[in-house]
């Protein structure tokens, strides 16, 4: 899901190998507001780099960040819950 949201795009910072995404495009693969993706840098929830004003984000981590929060499902005598 997340790579395709950005495959048709051209990153020109992502000529190293890796893949950074600016504020807005990690609210749309997280579906957050710009409101909480500030709290997420504040408390450490997501790494970022900041160039003078412009703050960039690594997609493996906002990746990862999903991953740690993946919650699986429990099933109890064959019902899903």
């Amino acid at each position: 899901m997340i790579k395709k949201l950005i495959e048709n795009r051209e990153n020109p910072l992502s000529q190293s190998g890796t893949q950074w995404l600016s504020g807005p495009e990690v609210c749309k693969i997280l579906r957050i507001s710009t409101r909480t993706l500030v709290n997420y840098r504040r408390r450490g929830t997501l790494p970022y780099a900041k160039i003078g004003r412009k703050i960039y984000y690594k997609l493996e981590d906002v990746e990862q960040l999903l991953e740690r929060h993946y919650v699986k499902p429990a099933y109890w005598k064959g019902d899903v819950a």
